[in-house]
């Protein structure tokens, strides 16, 4: 006699949000400020979506993910 487990699918947990360090965040926010760039092609590059790298770029000039280089806060492109 077959069981009903034999016929259940196991269980799929919910996609969860990927939690991205600092580290990373602040290097692809960094690359997008580099003249001839864009968010969107950076944030590809890295296989991210492009809105949370609008969001870090906010938070990196907050000092979210430290100390925030000058060069880059001012030369920003919109």
């Amino acid at each position: 006699m077959d069981t009903v487990l034999d016929i259940i699918a196991p269980a799929r947990r919910p996609a969860r949000r990927p939690n991205f360090p600092p580290e990373f965040k602040r290097k692809v926010v960094e690359a997008t400020f580099q003249s001839g760039t864009s968010v969107s092609l950076i944030a590809r590059e890295h296989d991210v979506n492009a809105n949370p790298v609008f969001r870090w770029r906010h938070q990196y000039q907050e000092g979210l993910f430290g100390p925030v280089n000058r060069v880059q806060r001012f030369c920003q492109s919109r």
